[in-house]
């Protein structure tokens, strides 16, 4: 049975208000919060797009992207508490979108709809899409590259398959550049553990045979 429109437009509205609803009103926690703010303002400040800074003395532990959002953010909105968060509210709404998307296409309306429901009501994800850490970033592209490994994997068409596979490297290749290796070595287990389950070990060579042929 399908839902309609009405209801999916108010489930969306529903994970908007939840998740942007007040997003600058809470200060800054620290350190954490405070620490990725202050390290994507001195990116404006220095024009140093590289090297990441903290108190202009560099901070090499993390990767920079994610501090590049930030900063996109501040140019585009100034500086605040709301622009801060604002990246990581986009990658909570992404990842909503992805598990609908995925869950209306192989489960059904309604198995997608409970789908989002539990997400968006789950603590650790509303905590995360709200605050200025790296996490929710991630999330959203390693779920884009499974999401994304299972819909190429169940495409008919062999161009479908390519273009499918491809945006799975990309999305892992863009969750390394946001927190390191766990971006390809988290997905790639779950990949290769699938591959085991359903007793396709060939499925682990299947990209590459699809570029190939």
């Amino acid at each position: 049975m399908k839902i309609d429109t009405t209801i999916t437009l108010a489930l969306f509205l529903f994970c908007l208000l939840l998740l942007f609803y007040r997003l600058g009103v809470p200060a800054l926690f620290e350190p954490t919060e405070g620490r990725n703010a202050e390290i994507a303002r001195e990116i404006l400040l220095t024009h140093d797009w590289v090297t990441p800074h903290n108190d202009f003395l560099p901070v090499l532990d993390k990767p920079v992207f994610f501090y590049w959002l930030i900063t996109f953010s501040y140019k585009l909105f100034g500086v605040s508490e709301w622009s801060a968060r604002l990246s990581s509210a986009l990658a909570g709404l992404g990842s909503v979108v992805l598990i609908y998307l995925f869950a209306r296409k192989f489960l059904g309306s309604w198995e997608a709809l409970w789908s989002v429901l539990i997400l968006v009501s789950s603590v650790e994800f509303f905590a995360l899409s709200r605050i200025v850490i790296f996490d929710m970033l991630l999330c959203f592209f390693i779920t884009f590259s499974l999401c994304c490994f299972y819909w190429g994997r169940n495409s008919d068409s062999r161009v479908k398959k390519r273009v499918f596979y491809l945006l799975m490297y990309a999305a892992m290749g863009n969750a390394t550049l946001v927190k390191g290796p766990i971006g390809f070595v988290l997905p790639g287990i779950v990949i290769f553990f699938y591959a085991l389950l359903v007793k396709k070990r060939g499925l682990l060579y299947a990209n590459w045979i699809s570029f190939r042929v």
